[in-house]
């Protein structure tokens, strides 16, 4: 979290030395990123770098929490009525404003790009584990939604299901990542499409009810 004296600064000024972060951190990974190259971008001193960032993990952590609130932004239009469509085609439409983010703001999707690259990482692993409660209690809101309208099962566990949607979620940007080397483009709706059928219909060939009979029949 930046210091109190950046936001403090006049907006022009705090705006300059994000944008000049945002150009370093689209090109390089956090661990390649320098705070030489932003500061001489940004126009200030080294030494008032550090009145308002604790470290450079200070001021990355910082954009990636302004790309999470702007994305979540661009979800507001789709949750503005969640009753009016099931919880699967809500689900589709997310993902779709995760897509149509990345196609509006290429250079903040860079950065998201390079970090799933890094994922390994300790920041990586730290950022995930950071706004997983955030993503849970989205995703118990929408399966809430989902059994007041009868689109899901009233008996399931709601925050160990949300818990599960969550980390597939972070999986299948991993395994695209990995497999297919391409982030948020047209191609990953049709991964998304798999994760929806997997999160709707399971992988069995028979309907949940009949299988649980079938595998307890002597």
């Amino acid at each position: 979290m930046p210091k109190d004296t950046f936001f403090n600064l006049p907006k022009d000024k705090a705006s300059r030395i994000e944008e000049a972060a945002i150009d370093e951190f689209m090109v390089y990974s956090f661990e390649a990123a320098s705070v030489n190259r932003i500061v001489a971008k940004a126009g200030i001193a080294k030494g008032s770098f550090y009145q308002y960032f604790s470290d450079k993990k200070d001021l990355f952590k910082h954009i990636l929490n302004q790309i999470v609130e702007q994305k979540m932004a661009c979800l507001s239009p789709v949750m503005a009525n969640p009753m009016s469509v099931d919880i699967y085609t809500l689900l589709k439409e997310i993902y779709m404003s995760g897509l149509r983010f990345a196609q509006s703001n290429p250079r903040l999707q860079k950065i998201g790009n390079l970090l799933i690259a890094d994922r390994n990482s300790p920041i990586y692993q730290e950022f995930v584990q950071e706004n997983m409660s955030r993503s849970d209690q989205f995703f118990q809101m929408l399966i809430a939604k989902g059994i007041e309208r009868g689109d899901i099962r009233p008996d399931i566990d709601v925050p160990m299901i949300s818990w599960m949607i969550s980390r597939m979620n972070v999986l299948l940007a991993d395994y695209y990542q990995e497999h297919v080397k391409l982030v948020l483009d047209e191609k990953y709706l049709t991964a998304v499409d798999q994760l929806i059928s997997f999160i709707c219909d399971g992988i069995s060939n028979k309907r949940s009810d009949d299988t649980c009979q079938n595998e307890s029949s002597p």
